[in-house]
């Protein structure tokens, strides 16, 4: 097979065109002068040079896939490939363009940042990956490259199992006769082409790119970036991004991604750039049959019969207006109280802790010691135990704290295994089954935030989880509050904890209640007049007297 190279121009761009027929073969094989040029220059060049869509349509190309077997299903993913890059399109298309993106002309170049809001199974990791193969082989990037320096396509997911995903239809995009020869190696989460360029498949951290050179960044599923480390994981990533494409031309940011809450960096993106004329920035969106017309309608309309909240975000691209953050962001700052980690015992303190129990296998084991002073809820204690661990072990740890404090009960889940309250009986300590739901014990301590009468501890991932949380609304039923795609083990201790202690608070201020401790508070002395212990005692008995039952 011969190869004959000559330069073309289509759609405004210098392409590269190999034409492969029977005179080519005679003259690539032959010893003339020519044919050993020709040889030298196909054996030098590490790129190809195509527009992405004759890419698509070649068959030396991606037009072998099996995905691109009915191109016709694959029409509107072109005109928003053309967009990106600033291809021609015939006014058809563009009508199409208008519909997709709300703005009036199409791009004339090629984008600097895309925002693509699509539903799911619309085909949205495979074009990640496809653009991903496209831009590490079809442009030459050596000129930004310095000596022994590598470039990288990142694509960054959302979570293992998607980077995975990902990652599968790389490798099997690669895999193409024409393509397989520049694979220099496969790694486990990256692809390092002979080029110099490699591809590399990350999930959502701030760590992943920095410090890299990327002539092109791929975010996939960024409405869905949770860190348990960090309370703004997309905005944090994307600033440790933008830095690493600077010093390459015509650089590429793209991110896809289903739609979610009415927060986030997807949701900015759409609220800046749905339907202006940007000149770098391009925010399209579009349902799930827009991108893909081979779903089924009665499957997506059986979706949104089940749960039209939730569908009408995964498929029709939807932002949901009944997820809403939980706590303001400031709020939650305001209430910690900076470098402090812990508080010691002090005398004459009535202290409560909270456990968020855990097998050791997947969540933290936490727990929480709190104390309320005046009407400020204070939490002294903050103890995690990360995987993988031996939960009698830590029992036992959580056990020597609390006698310390002088705690001998401990709150926690009623759902907790049997061996959870075994544990804690064999250390001396009983284990009490909360009444309170996870939402009840946020929703307790909702209220006290606001008033700003908490104080927290100086705790990064306490911090992170808090403002991870979110309040979905429910028609006829109680919210419900939850990190639903990521971790809440210290938040939960923290609250349970808070919300613990407010509610025995609110109970013993009531007569009923105090009745029963009376045989004990008479005749009790207190060598500080003036504690908080003392000082409750009398708010106590003063009511009591207010009530006429003393």
């Amino acid at each position: 097979m011969g190869i004959r190279c000559k330069f073309i121009k289509e759609d405004g761009e210098q392409c590269r065109a190999y034409i492969l027929t029977d005179e080519d073969v005679c003259l690539f094989h032959s010893q003339s002068k020519r044919a050993k040029r020709l040889r030298k220059d196909v054996k030098k060049t590490q790129y190809f040079q195509a527009n992405i869509i004759s890419a698509i349509e070649d068959p030396i190309y991606f037009s072998t896939l099996s995905q691109f077997e009915d191109q016709s299903t694959w029409t509107n993913w072109k005109i928003i490939l053309k967009a990106i890059f600033g291809l021609h399109m015939r006014k058809s298309e563009e009508e199409i363009f208008k519909e997709l993106t709300k703005r009036k002309t199409p791009p004339n170049k090629q984008m600097r940042e895309v925002w693509i809001a699509s539903g799911r199974r619309s085909g949205k990791s495979f074009i990640a990956a496809l653009v991903g193969v496209y831009l590490a082989l079809f442009r030459d990037h050596s000129n930004y490259l310095k000596s022994g320096e590598q470039g990288f396509v990142s694509v960054v997911a959302s979570d293992r199992e998607q980077a995975n995903i990902i990652l599968g239809f790389t490798k099997e995009i690669l895999n193409l006769p024409t393509f397989k020869k520049h694979v220099k190696r496969t790694l486990r989460d990256q692809i390092e082409l002979k080029n110099k360029i490699a591809i590399s498949v990350k999930t959502a951290s701030s760590a992943a790119v920095r410090g890299w050179t990327c002539v092109a960044v791929i975010c996939e599923e960024i409405s869905h970036w949770k860190d348990e480390n960090s309370a703004n994981p997309d905005k944090e990533i994307l600033r440790a991004i933008r830095p690493t494409m600077m010093t390459v031309k015509n650089p590429l940011l793209l991110a896809i991604s289903t739609v979610y809450s009415q927060s986030g960096v997807l949701y900015d993106a759409y609220k800046k750039y749905y339907g202006h004329e940007d000149e770098r920035n391009l925010f399209v969106m579009g349902e799930t049959r827009t991108f893909n017309p081979t779903i089924s309608e009665e499957d997506i309309q059986k979706e949104l019969d089940e749960d039209y909240e939730s569908a009408k975000a995964e498929y029709l691209s939807i932002f949901r207006s009944d997820v809403h953050t939980f706590l303001p962001p400031e709020v939650v700052d305001d209430a910690v109280m900076p470098r402090r980690h812990s508080l010691s015992p002090m005398e004459g303190i009535r202290y409560v802790a909270f456990v968020d129990p855990a097998s050791g296998r997947q969540d933290s084991f936490t727990a929480a010691i709190a104390h309320k002073e005046g009407e400020r809820y204070i939490l002294d204690v903050l103890f995690e135990q990360t995987i993988p661990f031996k939960p009698k072990n830590v029992i036992s740890r959580i056990c020597n704290i609390l006698k310390d404090y002088r705690i001998h009960r401990v709150y926690g889940d009623k759902y907790a295994p049997g061996f959870v309250a075994e544990g804690f009986a064999d250390e001396g300590i009983r284990y009490l089954a909360s009444d309170m739901t996870k939402s009840k014990l946020y929703l307790e301590c909702e209220p006290l935030f606001i008033q700003g009468v908490i104080e927290l501890l100086d705790n990064h991932r306490l911090v992170a989880q808090l403002k991870a949380l979110e309040r979905r609304t429910h028609a006829g039923a109680e919210d419900k509050v939850d990190n639903f795609y990521g971790h809440d083990d210290v938040c939960n201790a923290a609250a349970g904890a808070i919300a613990t202690l407010r509610a025995q608070g609110t109970a013993e201020l009531t007569p009923e209640y105090q009745m029963r401790r009376l045989p004990f508070m008479r005749g009790r002395s207190y060598p500080d007049p003036n504690s908080e212990t003392a000082k409750q005692e009398a708010r106590v008995m003063k009511k009591l007297r207010e009530e006429g039952i003393l």
